[in-house]
């Protein structure tokens, strides 16, 4: 495959729609019909705006789907939540880079460093997502438990966990 071109300057839009840039957030790969085959693979990165802490960690979550026609059953997913977390910690008060400038104007944007993900080895689909995040340093949402995880983002006094 060829190399990821640069990403544009952050001084442009947030996202130019073209053979550069877009929006998905997974790499597939398929060996067709009639000989035809394609796969694709994806560079990711963080891009956010300064947060009021001046922290942000970010949790991920891959999910690969293999592709088994039309039904996929629960054999055919696999998930792997070991990408490494991206993590930010800002200086200064306020941790701005452009005081002057909105919050969330692009001169104040914040970029992660990029991220390849490659397909499947197999006929499938491979995807990215946010797990949990956290804006407080040292605070980690446990969200083993799908029916009372805690809060994303700052810590609930209040939360209490469930008995099994």
């Amino acid at each position: 495959m060829p190399a990821f071109p640069s990403f544009p300057t952050d001084s442009g839009p947030a996202v130019e729609m073209d053979t550069r840039q877009g929006t998905q957030s997974w790499a597939e790969r398929s060996s067709g019909e009639d000989d035809a085959s394609w796969q694709t693979h994806v560079q990711w990165r963080v891009k956010h705006s300064p947060t009021g802490t001046c922290y942000l960690k970010v949790w991920f979550l891959q999910t690969t789907f293999k592709d088994s026609g039309y039904y996929i059953s629960p054999d055919d997913v696999t998930t792997d939540d070991s990408t490494t977390p991206y993590e930010w910690s800002g200086t200064g008060n306020p941790c701005i880079s452009n005081p002057d400038d909105g919050l969330y104007s692009a001169s104040n944007k914040i970029s992660g460093d990029p991220n390849t993900m490659l397909p499947p080895t197999f006929d499938g689909t491979r995807m990215i997502e946010i797990l949990k995040y956290s804006l407080v340093e040292n605070y980690e949402p446990d969200v083993s438990d799908v029916e009372n995880p805690q809060p994303n983002g700052y810590p609930d006094p209040a939360w209490e966990a469930v008995a099994p």
